[in-house]
C-alpha cells in the first residue's frame, strides 16, 4: 500500500450554496445548513457511483494537520496488512471543513472531533475518548491552580469557532472569532482569550502558556467518519483496521 498526502485547495463543490449575507433568522440559518448537505449529497453521490465501477480506486482520507491524535501511523500500518489495501491519498482540510469534503465526494473518509465536527449525514467510528484542557497565559488568576472546573471558567472570554455551532465550553462573554488552534494560542498570548480544547489538540504544548485539565468538560471523541450511504468495501475494509488499529470496539 502507498501513501499519497495531497493539499486540498479546491474551492466550494458544485452545488454548494453561496449566500449574499448573513441569514435574518435562525430558522434562515437552518434551511441554509440543511440545504447545503443535501446539495452535497447530489455531488457526492454521483461521485460514488462513478468510483464504484473503479476497482483500483484509492482511498482518500481528510485530516487536519495535528489532527489524528498520533493515531494515524498504526492506522496505516494496519490497513497495509490487509489482503485488499489500496493506495491511501491523505488530503488536508481546515478546521471545520473536512465533514464537507465526505460530503460532497471529494473524500472518502474523513478523522473528525465530536462534538466540534458535524456528522450530520455521516456514519462514524469513535477511535479515542479523550478529556479536555483549559489554555492558559501564565499571568491568569486560573494558571496556580492544579485542574480548573466549568464553573470556575463560566465568566471567562472563550473564542468563537468559525463554523464550529457547539464545543461544550461554557457560552461566556463573546471572544475573537478564530479558525484553528494557532489562532487560538496566538490571542491567549496576547490575553485576549482562552481556550478549552481537547488534550490531543493542545499538543504540543506551548512553553509560554499553561495548560489545566477541565474535570467534568465534556469528553472530545476522535471519530473515523463516513457518508451514510457509501457501502463499498474499500470503505468497511479501513474503518475495520482503523477500529483493530485503536483497540476500539
Amino acid at each position: 500500500m502507498l501513501v499519497q498526502v495531497e493539499y486540498s485547495d479546491r474551492g466550494p463543490a458544485p452545488g454548494e450554496l453561496e449566500c449574499g449575507g448573513a441569514p435574518d433568522s435562525a430558522a434562515g440559518e437552518a434551511l441554509v445548513h440543511h440545504g447545503r448537505h443535501a446539495l452535497n449529497a447530489v455531488s457526492a453521490a454521483a461521485e460514488k457511483a462513478r468510483r464504484a465501477g473503479d476497482q483500483q480506486a484509492r482511498l482518500r482520507l481528510v485530516i487536519k494537520p495535528g489532527g489524528d491524535a498520533n493515531l494515524l501511523s498504526g492506522i496505516l500500518a494496519a490497513y497495509a496488512g490487509r489482503p485488499d489495501a489500496r493506495q491511501v491519498d491523505i488530503l488536508f482540510g481546515g478546521a471545520t471543513d473536512r465533514a464537507d469534503h465526505v460530503r460532497d465526494g471529494r473524500a472518502d473518509v474523513a478523522l473528525l472531533y465530536v462534538p466540534f465536527d458535524d456528522v450530520t449525514g455521516l456514519d462514524h467510528e469513535t477511535l479515542m475518548v479523550e478529556g479536555r484542557v483549559a489554555i492558559l497565559p501564565p499571568d491568569h488568576p486560573l494558571a496556580s491552580r492544579s485542574q480548573v472546573t466549568l464553573a470556575d471558567l463560566a465568566q471567562e472570554t472563550l473564542p468563537r469557532w468559525k463554523g464550529v455551532r457547539w464545543t461544550g465550553a461554557p457560552e461566556a462573554g463573546p471572544g475573537p472569532e478564530i479558525t484553528n488552534a494557532a489562532e487560538a494560542l496566538q490571542m491567549i498570548r496576547l490575553g485576549r482569550t482562552i481556550a478549552v480544547l481537547p488534550r490531543s489538540l493542545a499538543q504540543p504544548m506551548h512553553p509560554g502558556l499553561v495548560y489545566r485539565p477541565v474535570t467534568d468538560a465534556p469528553n472530545s471523541e476522535l471519530v473515523l467518519a463516513w457518508s451514510q450511504d457509501d457501502r463499498r468495501r474499500l470503505i468497511a475494509s479501513f474503518i475495520t483496521a482503523a477500529v483493530d488499529a485503536c483497540g476500539t470496539t
